[in-house]
């Protein structure tokens, strides 16, 4: 079950239009640091 938030996760990153670059960058920090949380828990 871990896997599906993450792949939902990474679908909505792809999903949402680049229009504010700063925002994605961002998001992506905040799911870089996401993924090692939810693989040790």
């Amino acid at each position: 079950m871990v896997p599906i938030p993450i792949i939902s996760e990474k679908g909505v990153l792809m999903h949402t239009p680049p229009s504010h670059p700063a925002r994605s960058w961002r998001r992506l920090l905040g799911v870089a640091m996401a993924l090692p949380l939810l693989a040790a828990g």
